[in-house]
């Protein structure tokens, strides 16, 4: 194993493998200042473009606020709106609902119906019906 090691040494050590690794490493700093230059003469117009970036997120965050509100504004009316026509209803419309949902129940059982499709929307109005006709009394 010693050998292995020295042999890779007196390979990396020879003169030519020196200057090839000056002249990357020149390589590598000269990319490198390159890239400090560039980044140096495009500073300010990054800077301006980052301000006018920001200026226009803060635009758009105030427009968005804006549009919540109005938004909450116009879910808390139709709110209203519906909770209003539901208190008009009276109790006998619910109980006639209630009363429909499970006439139709009945009536797919009594003609064997097999489709569960079916039965699970005769089910949600029959459940529907009924919450709102026990959350009134």
């Amino acid at each position: 194993m010693n050998g292995l090691f020295e042999n890779i040494y007196f390979v990396l050590s020879l003169p030519f493998w020196m200057v090839v690794g000056k002249v990357v490493l020149v390589i590598i700093l000269l990319l490198f200042s390159f890239l400090c230059l560039y980044s140096l003469i495009n500073a300010r117009k990054w800077h301006q473009e980052l301000i006018n970036m920001e200026h226009q997120a803060l635009l758009a965050r105030d427009d968005a606020m804006f549009e919540f509100m109005s938004a909450r504004a116009a879910i808390e009316a139709a709110k209203e709106r519906v909770y209003a026509r539901h208190n008009k209803q009276s109790q006998s419309e619910f109980t006639e609902q209630v009363v429909k949902n499970v006439g139709s129940l009945l009536w797919m059982l009594l003609r064997k119906e097999q489709s569960l499709v079916q039965w699970g929307m005769v089910g949600a109005k029959l459940a529907r019906s009924a919450f709102h006709f026990f959350s009134k009394s």
